[in-house]
C-alpha cells in the first residue's frame, strides 16, 4: 500500500512537472530554467539551453557535449563526438551539426538521419520534415530530412512550419511570404512586417500606404479583415498586442491586448519594450518590479502602483522632452485610475505636478480642475440668459477645459444660445453634427444664418450637391478611429458625392489618387475643380506648378509650369474665400521662386540687341520671365532661370503706347456689361419616395437656394480696365 501511494505521488509530481511553466533564463554565463514568476525551477547550470518541447529541452552540458533534458533535470541523453550546435526539439526531433554535417536525432538520442551541406553555421529543426540551415553567408536555405535542397541560401532567420507552410523573406527583396514544404511560394507580399496571425490561416501585414495600419488575409493572399492597428503583435498565445497609435519614441509605445477574434480585452496599459508574454503569462518588469498579468490582461496588482509605474515612465524627465498628445492622454488616465485605487506616491505626484503651468496644457484632469472655478461664475451668468457666457460654457464641455468633455450637455447649451442669433454657436453645433455623421442635422442649424459672413461659407459646402454623402466620407476618413473598414467606406461616399458633382468629394479623391502614383488622372480632375473655382484644388495646382507638390520641373516644362503657376496664384489672389494667411505663404513662395524681376511688368519696353535693336513690349509675366508681343518668351533673373536678364535690356522710360491696341471686349470703354447675384432665397421641398423603407415610403428633405440677378457695368476682364491691350 505504501509503495502504491509513492507511485501515485510521483505520477502527480510528474504531471504537475509536465503542466509547469519553464523558461530557460541565463545567469553568470550559464543557463538554467524557470516559471512566468521568475521562481527557479532547474539551476543554471547548463553552458546553453533550449526552451522545453514535448518535456524536452536540448542543452550544453558542462563537458561540452551536448544532449537532452526533462522538466526534472534529469539527462535522456547525451550525443558522442563533437558537434558545433544543436538546436530545440520541434515534433519530436532536435538538430545537430557540425561545420559540414546536419543529423537528425529523435527524443531518445539515436540519429535517425545525416546528410552533408557547405559551411553549416546553424542549424534548425522546422518541424512537417523540414530543416533549415544558415551557410557562410548567415543566410538560410531550407532542406527536407533526407537532405534534399528545397531553397537557394537566400532567407533570413526561418520561423516553424504550420499546416504544411511557412513565413519566409528574401534576402534580395523586401518580400514577405508563405513558402509550402515543397519550395513553392503560395503567397508573395511586398512587405517587411508579414507574419503569422494566432488564427490558423490567418496572416498579418502592414499595408505600405499612409496610414500604416494592419490587414489580414487568408493562405492565398484573400483580404480578410481591415484594421485600425499600427501594431498587431501575436503572442505566444491565443491573443495580440494592439496599438492604434504609432510613437516614435518607442521606448514609449504602449500596447493592449487583443482576443483572437480581434476584440479588445484591455487598453494601451502595456509598455512595449519592457512587456514579455511567456507560457499564458503577461510579465511587465519596470524599475526591476515584475508585475504579472493573465493571458487576458487581468492583472495579480490591483492596488494602482502598476498604473502609477506607467505613468511614471511615460513622464518626462522636464517640460522640455517631447510627448505625443495621446501619450499624455495616457499619462492622464494611468494617474488618475492609480489615484481612484488609492494609491498614495500616484495623489502626491497629481498634487505636485498641479502648481506647473505646462502640466495644465497637458493633462485635462488637470485644466479641467484648473478652469472650473472661473467657470462657476460664467455659468451662472449662462444660466441668466448671458450669450457670451452660454457660448464659453458650452465650448468648455466641447474641449475639456474647465469641465469634462461632455456632448450632449455642449450640444444643450449650443441649441440655447442659438435662439439668443448667435452665429458663432450655430457653426460649433454644425461642426459637432458633423464630426458625428448627422451633415443634414448641420445644414438644417446653417440654414437661418446663411447670410452671415460667419456661416455662409459652411452654409454653400454643406447646401452643395452631394455634400450629405462627403460629410459622411469626411466622417468615416478623418474622425472614425476604431472603426472596421472606415477606408473603405470613406470611399465610399466620397465617390457618391464626386458622381453627385461636389467638388470637395473630388479634391479628396484625387489627392488619393495622387498620393497612389496617379499623377496624370489627379490633376486632370484638380484641373477642371480649378477651372470651378475651389479654391483647395486651386492652391494644390500653384504649388503643384511651383514644383513643391510633386511637380517635377525640368528643362522641357519649365515655361509651361511657370505660366501654370503664375495663371493659379492669379487665381488664389482673387479668390473671395482665401485667407489672409493662405495668400501670404503663396506670396513668400512666389518671390522666392521669382528672384529679381524689378521693372519686368506689362507694358516695359525692352531692346534685343542681337536683333538689330528690335523694341518688344512685355505682354505678360510668369513666375521665373516673361512673354513679349510677338509671343517670344524671356527668362527673368529666378530659382529655375539660366541666366539674369539674358537675351534683352531693358528701355527704361520708353513709351509702350505705339504697342497698344483698343481692347476687343470692351472696345476700349475699359468696362462690360456683367450679371451679378443680387440675393437669395431658400425653400424646402418634402418629397416622398415610395416604399424605400421596410415601414414605408422613405421621407426626403431638400433645401434649394435661388438666386437672383442683375446687370452691372464692371472692369473689363481682358484688358484688366486698360481699354487696350497689346
Amino acid at each position: 500500500m505504501k509503495n502504491l501511494s509513492i507511485i501515485i505521488l510521483l505520477l502527480v509530481m510528474q504531471n504537475f512537472l509536465q503542466a509547469q511553466q519553464m523558461l530557460p533564463f541565463s545567469e553568470n554565463n550559464k543557463w538554467g530554467f524557470r516559471d512566468a514568476s521568475g521562481t527557479i525551477l532547474i539551476q543554471p547550470i547548463y553552458s546553453y539551453a533550449t526552451p522545453f518541447d514535448n518535456g524536452l529541452a536540448a542543452v550544453k552540458f558542462n563537458s561540452g557535449k551536448f544532449g537532452a533534458i526533462d522538466k526534472a533535470g534529469k539527462t535522456i541523453f547525451e550525443l558522442r563526438g563533437n558537434y558545433t550546435g544543436i538546436s530545440a526539439f520541434h515534433d519530436g526531433f532536435t538538430v545537430a551539426y557540425t561545420i559540414k554535417k546536419v543529423f537528425i536525432i529523435d527524443r531518445s538520442g539515436k540519429i535517425v538521419n545525416d546528410f552533408s551541406a557547405p559551411l553549416i553555421q546553424n542549424a534548425k529543426h522546422l518541424g512537417e520534415g523540414i530543416i533549415g540551415i544558415a551557410g557562410i553567408s548567415n543566410y538560410w536555405a531550407y532542406f527536407t530530412f533526407k537532405g534534399a535542397a528545397l531553397t537557394k541560401f537566400a532567407f533570413n532567420t526561418p520561423s516553424p512550419f504550420k499546416h504544411g507552410k511557412t513565413i519566409v523573406y528574401d534576402r534580395y527583396n523586401p518580400v514577405g511570404g508563405l513558402m509550402d514544404t515543397k519550395g513553392r511560394f503560395t503567397i508573395n507580399v511586398v512587405n517587411k512586417d508579414f507574419k503569422e496571425s494566432v488564427q490558423p490561416g490567418q496572416y498579418l501585414y502592414k499595408r505600405n500606404e499612409y496610414p500604416g495600419k494592419y490587414n489580414v488575409v487568408d493562405e492565398t493572399g484573400k483580404l480578410m479583415l481591415q484594421t485600425d492597428y499600427s501594431i498587431l503583435k501575436p503572442t505566444a498565445g491565443r491573443e495580440l498586442f494592439y496599438s492604434e497609435t504609432s510613437n516614435p519614441e518607442q521606448k514609449f509605445q504602449l500596447t493592449g491586448l487583443l482576443d483572437q477574434s480581434y476584440n479588445k480585452l484591455t487598453a494601451e496599459i502595456f509598455p512595449i519594450w519592457n512587456t514579455v508574454y511567456e507560457q499564458e503569462k503577461i510579465i511587465v518588469t519596470i524599475n526591476k518590479i515584475r508585475y504579472l498579468f493573465d493571458a487576458t490582461g487581468k492583472p495579480e496588482t490591483i492596488d494602482g502602483s502598476y498604473e502609477y509605474a506607467v505613468a511614471d515612465l511615460l513622464l518626462p524627465v522636464d517640460t522640455l522632452n517631447a510627448r505625443p498628445a495621446h501619450t499624455w492622454e495616457q499619462i492622464d488616465q494611468l494617474l488618475l485610475k492609480s489615484a481612484a485605487k488609492g494609491y498614495e506616491p500616484a495623489k502626491k505626484r497629481i498634487e505636485s505636478i498641479a502648481s506647473i503651468p505646462f502640466y495644465h496644457q497637458k493633462l485635462t484632469s488637470l485644466r479641467v480642475k484648473s478652469g472650473s472655478k472661473d467657470l462657476d461664475s460664467m455659468e451662472v451668468l449662462a444660466k441668466k440668459g448671458d450669450t457670451a457666457a452660454m457660448l464659453k460654457i458650452a465650448i468648455a464641455y466641447l474641449s475639456g477645459t474647465g469641465r469634462h468633455k461632455d456632448s450632449a450637455l455642449a450640444i444643450s447649451w449650443l441649441e440655447k444660445t442659438i435662439t439668443k442669433k448667435s452665429s458663432h454657436a450655430a457653426k460649433l453645433l454644425s461642426a459637432v453634427y458633423i464630426n458625428s455623421m448627422r451633415p443634414e442635422l448641420a445644414l438644417k442649424t446653417v440654414v437661418a444664418f446663411r447670410h452671415d459672413s460667419i456661416c455662409a461659407s459652411l452654409f454653400a459646402r454643406l447646401s452643395n450637391a452631394g455634400a450629405m454623402d462627403y460629410f459622411k466620407g469626411y466622417y468615416y476618413d478623418s474622425i472614425a478611429i476604431g472603426l472596421k473598414d472606415r477606408y473603405a467606406k470613406a470611399l465610399e461616399f466620397y465617390t457618391y458625392a464626386s458622381a453627385a458633382g461636389n467638388k470637395d468629394a473630388v479634391y479628396v479623391l484625387a489627392l488619393k489618387q495622387f498620393n497612389a502614383n496617379e499623377e496624370t488622372d489627379a490633376i486632370k480632375k484638380l484641373t477642371e475643380n480649378a477651372s470651378a473655382q475651389h479654391l483647395k484644388s486651386i492652391e494644390f495646382l500653384y504649388y503643384y506648378y511651383l514644383g513643391l507638390k510633386g511637380g517635377s520641373i525640368t528643362e522641357k516644362n519649365k515655361q509651361a509650369y511657370s505660366m501654370n503657376a503664375t495663371h493659379y496664384l492669379n487665381q488664389l489672389t482673387n479668390h473671395p474665400d482665401a485667407t489672409e494667411k493662405m495668400l501670404a505663404l503663396a506670396n513668400r513662395n512666389a518671390k522666392k521662386d521669382q528672384g529679381d524681376m524689378t521693372g519686368l511688368i506689362v507694358g516695359t519696353v525692352i531692346g534685343v540687341p542681337n536683333a538689330a535693336g528690335i523694341k518688344k513690349v512685355i505682354t505678360s509675366t510668369s513666375l521665373t520671365g516673361f512673354y513679349t508681343n510677338d509671343g517670344i518668351y524671356y527668362s527673368a533673373k529666378a530659382r529655375n532661370a539660366p541666366a539674369a536678364y539674358k537675351g534683352y535690356v531693358v528701355l527704361a522710360g520708353e513709351s509702350d503706347l505705339a504697342f497698344r491696341k483698343t481692347c476687343g471686349s470692351c472696345n476700349g470703354h475699359k468696362t462690360v456689361n456683367k450679371q451679378v447675384k443680387s440675393g437669395s432665397f431658400v425653400t424646402k421641398d418634402v418629397t416622398y419616395k415610395t416604399g424605400s423603407t421596410i415601414s414605408g415610403d422613405k421621407k426626403i428633405t431638400t433645401y434649394t437656394e435661388h438666386n437672383t440677378f442683375k446687370t452691372i457695368s464692371d472692369q473689363c476682364d481682358r484688358c484688366n480696365g486698360r481699354g487696350y491691350t497689346y
